[in-house]
């Protein structure tokens, strides 16, 4: 029986980002991977227009840069980096004598994270008493949890630990394993 545990943003792991944001403009690419040759790998028929994956070690994250300016930033371990990124990525530019500016905010577009509610949960039982959980073992050995308001999806494995994903917020993460740790609670 697993208790009504609530989890604080201090007892989830982070460990993935993905945003994105739009630059004015099309996008040279081949300038763009000449400038970052060290950390940068251009595949013109990616995509069918070509994109360019940019790696940077501080804060460590990939960008893909793509010719029509859409970029996607992933790899961050906050919200606040990812919400940074586009400013990371216009002083990048800048210093290599790239002028660009920024012509649609930084929107997150999911997070992982991990976490552990520090309690044996009988995945057999609560896949029995609730409608939205798959549970197949022989194939997985955690139970999938869809939320739909906030649109996310929660693994839970019978050790208690969590990962999260596809959520926009922090909050949201917290609300959904609250919500499905207080209803297994009654199980």
């Amino acid at each position: 029986m697993v208790k009504n545990i609530k989890l604080t943003e201090k007892e989830i792991s982070i460990e993935n980002v993905v945003g994105s944001f739009k630059l004015k403009g099309k996008l040279d690419l081949r300038e763009i991977n000449d400038k970052f040759k060290e950390d940068s790998v251009f595949n013109e028929q990616t995509f069918n227009y070509g994109v360019v994956v940019l790696k940077i070690k501080k804060p460590k994250m990939s960008f893909l840069i793509y010719r029509t300016g859409k970029v996607i930033c992933a790899g961050a371990k906050s919200v606040e980096s990812t919400k940074n990124s586009a400013k990371i990525i216009l002083n990048l530019f800048r210093k290599a004598g790239l002028n660009n500016t920024l012509s649609a905010d930084v929107v997150i577009n999911n997070i992982v994270a991990t976490g552990n509610i520090e309690e044996k949960i009988n995945l057999n039982l609560v896949s029995e008493n609730n409608f939205n959980i798959d549970y197949e073992p022989e194939s997985f050995p955690g139970a999938i949890y869809r939320s739909k308001d906030p649109r996310g999806t929660i693994l839970f494995f019978s050790s208690g630990k969590i990962v999260c994903t596809g959520f926009k917020e922090v909050k949201d993460i917290l609300k959904t394993i609250d919500a499905f740790v207080d209803h297994i609670a009654r199980t």
